[in-house]
């Protein structure tokens, strides 16, 4: 990311800066030496502002949030799709450890899934699709998404 307004040489400043009665190299040293922890303070702060900039252009529209964790957890070949999930009838049930499915019908408005290991996927807002893969990282996966996504919306995960 270009920082033209940010982009100073400390260095080379300060030999600038310097009267040139004074521009001898044991002097030149020493004011380099003192205005070297400005450069990495420069360079922190331009990490920072290119995070920041990072976060504050991407939000939780379904593009955006596809493209963040395409970029943070599979970057060259950017298999991590999402889907909305439309209320139907059916109740898809998930197991977490295996890619199996079932289908329940669903006969009122609440479906309540109390068993360790399995999801409930009615009534969620979407539907991130995951490489089976990346399951290990599954903790991590789930961060960036409720650091984006809305909090009014809920989601699932499916490894496939």
């Amino acid at each position: 990311m270009m920082m033209t307004k940010y982009d100073i040489d400390y260095r080379k400043l300060a030999v600038l800066l310097l009267p040139m009665c004074l521009r001898r190299q044991g002097i030149i040293a020493l004011v380099r030496a003192f205005v070297s922890p400005l450069g990495t303070l420069s360079e922190n702060f331009g990490d920072f502002r290119s995070r920041k900039n990072y976060r504050l252009t991407h939000n939780g529209q379904t593009c955006y949030l596809r493209a963040v964790l395409n970029d943070e957890f599979d970057a060259e070949q950017r298999r991590i799709t999402i889907d909305d999930n439309e209320s139907t009838s059916l109740a898809l049930i998930l197991k977490r450890r295996t890619v199996n499915t079932l289908r329940v019908p669903r006969r009122g408005a609440l479906l309540r899934v109390y068993r360790r290991g399995w999801e409930v996927s009615g009534d969620v807002g979407f539907a991130v699709h995951v490489p089976i893969e990346l399951e290990s990282r599954g903790r991590e996966l789930r961060a960036v998404i409720n650091t984006y996504k809305l909090a009014s919306k809920k989601y699932i995960i499916v490894y496939s």
